[in-house]
């Protein structure tokens, strides 16, 4: 998700369950004002019990906060190529969404058998997503380049897109012209 991206999330939800903690000191001090000593006694067991719950519900929260987010952010895409990685025995399918902010977001789909996973070392290891800068072509009026390997090329006028994965033809599986006709508009 955006953690792998902007590591600040991690220190806001590190912040967060801090601020719930020490929130929950409340609850203790309630039951000692209700109660007096049998209060402050219910008070200590209920405020790891409510503290769990509530840090559960919100890091629940902020996953789904996440997942909406980076659907969204798929769904900006001006255009989309699915292609596929050898990996010796594993076979991955990587999804590049390329957005009109210069930005692309690649997504690996893993179809390894979970046997795999054991026997990779780490350096095989690979993100679910990784984000990549956008670059316009200088040569081509209308095209552009994802870290020298997906290079993508539209015909405006003909309605048509051509995308190579290192030279290899990759599949374009979805196309929003509006999006593309405003992206080269300002270039």
């Amino acid at each position: 998700m955006f953690i792998d991206r902007d590591y600040t999330t991690i220190l806001w939800i590190a912040f967060i369950i801090l601020l719930i903690v020490v929130a929950s000191v409340v609850i203790p001090i309630y039951g000692y004002k209700w109660k007096r000593w049998k209060g402050l006694a219910l008070g200590c067991l209920a405020q790891p019990v409510a503290c769990a719950i509530v840090i559960f519900s919100v890091l629940i929260g902020i996953f789904i906060y996440e997942r909406w987010d980076f659907k969204k952010e798929k769904d900006k895409a001006m255009v989309t190529v699915r292609s596929i990685e050898k990996n010796g025995d594993r076979v991955d399918t990587l999804i590049w969404y390329v957005k009109a902010d210069e930005e692309c977001i690649m997504e690996r789909k893993k179809q390894a058998p979970s046997d795999e996973e054991e026997e990779r070392d780490s350096t095989d290891e690979a993100k679910d997503i990784e984000w990549f800068d956008v670059i316009p072509i200088e040569n081509f009026a209308h095209g552009v380049n994802i870290e020298d390997r997906i290079m993508v090329r539209f015909d405006l006028k003909n309605h048509s897109v051509v995308a190579t994965d290192y030279d290899d033809r990759a599949e374009v599986t979805k196309v929003d012209w509006d999006i593309v006709r405003d992206f080269f508009a300002g270039k």
